[in-house]
Formats: C-alpha cells, structure tokens, sequence
C-alpha cells in the first residue's frame, strides 16, 4: 500500500498542522498489514508521529517535516531517559514495540530543537546571546555564566526539582513545564527490523536518534546536524541494543556523535540488556564532543564492538571512552580499526573511570564516590590500531581506578601529534607495537 500525503489532504506551508493527516496515514498503512508513507516536496508541521508495524515513511527531495511544539500534544510520559526511567515529554517520532519500519529518502526531519533547548552564554558570541534575550528574558545565574531558556515554563521547570517517576502525581505535577522535560527527536525502543537511510535529521530538542532495547537496526548515509551550542545535542544514542549497523554517515552535533550506552548505576540492572554486536563504519564527524563515544551510562555491559574506517575533524575529544564510580559495567571486547583525526582540541584517545556530570547549578550529581566493586565500571580488551591524528593536545589519556584498572588495551600502528604523548594512571597491561607502556 503507497499514501501520498497529500491526497489525505496535506498542507506543506509550514503553517497549517498536518498531525492529524500522518496519523491518518499511519492508521491506514497499519489497518492494510504495513505500507509506504509518500512525502512530496513542500513544509509539513505536525506534532509527534507513531510508528505502526511495517510501515515506511519516504521523503521526497525537498519534503522537510517541521516538528511543532505545544504543551497538548507532547505530553509527558514515563519512559526511560539518560540510562534510567525518568519522566519526558513526548518525543517527535516515537517507535514503541514495533518492527520492520524505514525511515528513508532525501528530505530532511527537523525537531525545532532551538524551541525546546536552554543555552548556554560562555558558548554564544555577544551578537547571539543578545539576540536570544530579544527572544527571551528568562536567564538563570550559573557559575558558567548565564543560562537563557526559550520560554517561561522551561525556565520555571528548572527552577523545580525534577518530578519522580514513581510519584504517582509526577506526570500531572509536570506536565506544566512540560518543554523542561526535553525528548530526543527519534525515539525507537524495543523495535526490531529499522531501517533509517538517506535522510537529514537535525535541530533536536536533545538527543538526535535515541535506539533502545532494539535489535536489528541500520542507520545508513544518513546526515545528523546540531549547532555546536546545542545542550545534549547528540547525534546518535545507541542504548542496551544489538546488531546494530551506522554507516556511511555525516555527523555535526553539539554533544556526543556516535555513542554506546547502557544504563546508569545499580537501578539500571533491573533490565538485563546490554549492548552489543556493534559497527560503527565509513562515517564523517566534523564536530562533535567526542567523535566515537561509549558511556558514561554503562551500567549493563558494552561489548563486541568493531569501529572501521571513521574519519573525525575538530572534535573535542576523538575516541572518547568514559564512566564512573557508581555507573557499573564492563566495557570489553572492542575492535577500532582505522580512525583519521584531524585538530582534535583535547585527547586523541580518551579511556576515564573518573567522569564528572553536573546539573544546571554546576553541581556534580554523580554523588555515589565511594562504592562497592560492583558499581565500578571496567574497561578491558581493547585494540586500536592505524590511528592517525594531525594535532591534538594529548596523544593517549588513561585514567581508571586503584579497584579496577584499565587494563589490555592494545595500540597498533598509532600516528599522533600532540602536545603530549601519554597520561596514564591506574592502568596496566598497556602495549604500543608490542610493547608494555611504563604507567606512572
């Protein structure tokens, strides 16, 4: 079965909201046992989108899907968030506990992320914080400066602590501030058989493409685009999911590019999930935090994982592999073959049991220092070879725990010029070309 969205009587202005015209669309697709959803050229806002089973959604070359933002349709629902269950506002794509879905053409898929996503000054210039305040008025006083929100009700949630999960009103007592509660832009969680091709992704409220608890996903020659500003604005979260492929693909993001998760601490192990069956290959990351990233949230294991042929452009950080004490896992098993870098601002290679998350008022909340094994995170089994990196300020950073050392870790043929070479601390079993680095 083929829908052309415009003889359900689409809109493509921009103006008028099509949500009722997709979910039309959707609802027929799934009545037939599955179908193709045409998009032609043109401006279609609507609210969120539902997948059915079976069901592909095709975008024209020069269709942009425009996301709304209103406080009735993105309600807030409990959902799963950063590693645990956290409450959110509804994300503009949601694919819930369905399969053999695509994503696929030559449009583009825009979350007016820029509606939704605080700002932070000391990464605006004059000019552009200026023009935010013309905007907006609603700025809070960090020790990073300020922070502007582009609405009264976000400014008013971060005031308030974050309502719980659990609390039996929490949905009613956030709703509200329901733009606070900031979703990713594609949401696929316990989905089988996606396929995501072709398309531009871009401008999310947080995280770009959000993968969890699925299997059998491909994520090919697709472009995913951020402004450098954009808080948590990262390109692709593959979470506690399996055979899963991203090739072939343009990455240029305000936070993380491609990154591996799994859970955060102790609560995250009530799912048995970990991820696994990875490969990340012939991708182009020309800004990002870190260019290929596993954690923090690795509380349910990371492990068997190739990276093939990866090129990364003035990333923060390159390879950049990061938890904490009270995150948990293993992290092991990881193959990186080939990674081309070019003025990476801080480390090259990047391995730290010590990161350090913190909230709106700087604050670390990452308040579990002292735990038992268990809750430390180990990373293991690593080889990394025919590394090249024009510049960067450290070659190699290791930095893991006296509990649990990093420790295997195995570099061939690595070509790095850096201010510095190595740091490395709490660490052992550390070869270059065969040979054991010394650890200080």
């Amino acid at each position: 079965m083929e829908i052309n969205i415009m003889e359900l009587g689409a809109i493509p202005n921009g103006i008028y909201s099509n949500t009722k015209i997709f979910e039309e669309a959707f609802n027929k697709c799934d009545q037939n046992g599955g179908g193709t959803i045409y998009v032609p050229k043109g401006i279609y806002l609507t609210g969120p989108i539902y997948f059915k089973n079976n069901v592909t959604l095709y975008l024209e070359r020069g269709a942009i899907i425009l996301f709304d933002k209103n406080i009735e349709e993105y309600k807030i629902i409990k959902t799963n968030h950063e590693g645990i269950d956290r409450l959110r506002a509804t994300s503009p794509i949601m694919a819930i506990n369905v399969e053999n879905i695509a994503i696929k053409g030559d449009g583009i898929i825009d979350g007016n992320g820029h509606l939704w996503r605080y700002v932070k000054e000391f990464k605006q210039t004059q000019k552009q914080w200026d023009e935010l305040l013309k905007i907006s008025p609603y700025v809070i006083e960090t020790d990073e400066k300020r922070i502007w929100f582009p609405s009264e009700t976000s400014y008013l949630g971060s005031m308030r602590k974050e309502e719980r999960v659990d609390d039996p009103d929490g949905i009613i007592k956030a709703q509200p501030y329901y733009d606070y509660y900031r979703p990713s832009m594609v949401f696929i969680r316990e989905c089988k058989n996606v396929l995501l091709e072709g398309v531009t992704f871009e401008n999310s409220p947080m995280w770009n493409i959000h993968i969890l608890f699925s299997e059998n996903i491909v994520v090919n020659n697709v472009k995913i685009k951020n402004p450098y500003w954009a808080q948590s604005g990262d390109g692709i979260d593959i979470e506690s999911s399996n055979n899963v492929c991203v090739k072939n693909s343009y990455f240029e993001v305000g936070d993380d590019a491609i990154c591996l998760k799994s859970g955060k601490g102790i609560d995250a192990l009530k799912y048995k999930e970990s991820c696994h069956d990875i490969l990340i290959c012939d991708n182009v990351v020309y800004q990002a935090h870190g260019g290929f990233v596993i954690g923090s949230e690795t509380a349910r294991g990371i492990h068997d994982v190739r990276v093939i042929n990866n090129t990364f452009i003035n990333t923060d950080i390159g390879l950049r592999f990061k938890s904490a004490i009270g995150r948990c896992g293993e992290i092991c098993n990881v193959v990186i073959d080939g990674v081309n870098m070019i003025d990476i601002k801080n480390e090259a290679v990047l391995f730290t049991t010590a990161y350090q998350l913190y909230n709106l008022k700087n604050e670390d909340i990452d308040v579990n220092k002292t735990a038992n094994l268990l809750e430390i995170p180990e990373f293991y089994n690593f080889k990394i070879s025919n590394i090249n990196c024009t510049n960067s300020k450290v070659g190699i950073k290791i930095l893991g725990t006296k509990e649990k050392p990093v420790h295997d870790i195995y570099f061939e043929n690595i070509n790095i010029k850096s201010e510095r070479d190595f740091e490395l601390k709490n660490c052992y079993n550390i070869y270059i070309d065969g040979k054991e680095k010394d650890v200080f």
